[in-house]
């Protein structure tokens, strides 16, 4: 479990800082601009006086190159594959989920874990639903003796 939540982090690290490299560019960085102001209207002269002022990049510039997530979670076994046959009527089930952009504390799992197993053949699925709403199934069949 420790090794799937090391895996699972840097996985985010990496989505993470391959999208902020993604949003900068040449329309994206901050832009200086010069504000000067007139003198009001008086007797004598006063000088002119600049501003300087930093315009950041509208927000809805970085939201709009954020691609939409359509891919549902990938769901893998760790421990149990398709066909195994345990003699014990309760198993613990381990599953790694990846995901391509939603970061792993953010994956609701559910079927993996402590499983019930009946004598004949159990089936175990497993699912997750990543923040876009995404849903990924997997299953295998476990028979009890």
């Amino acid at each position: 479990m420790k090794k799937l939540n090391i895996l699972l982090s840097v996985c985010m690290v990496m989505t993470l800082c391959f999208w902020a490299l993604s949003g900068i560019s040449d329309a994206n960085q901050y832009t200086s601009v010069r504000k000067y102001t007139k003198p009001k209207a008086t007797s004598e002269t006063i000088p002119e006086k600049s501003v300087e002022t930093t315009v950041a990049p509208a927000p809805e510039t970085l939201v709009s190159q954020k691609e939409t997530d359509t891919t549902p979670p990938v769901i893998e076994f760790t421990n149990y594959k398709d066909g195994d046959v345990v003699t014990d009527s309760l198993i613990n089930v381990l599953v790694k989920v990846t995901d391509d952009q939603s970061a792993s504390d953010k994956i609701v799992v559910s079927g993996a874990g402590r499983q019930r197993m009946k004598t004949g053949f159990n089936s175990v699925v497993v699912t997750a639903t990543d923040e876009a709403g995404n849903v990924g199934s997997a299953y295998i069949v476990i028979e009890k003796q």
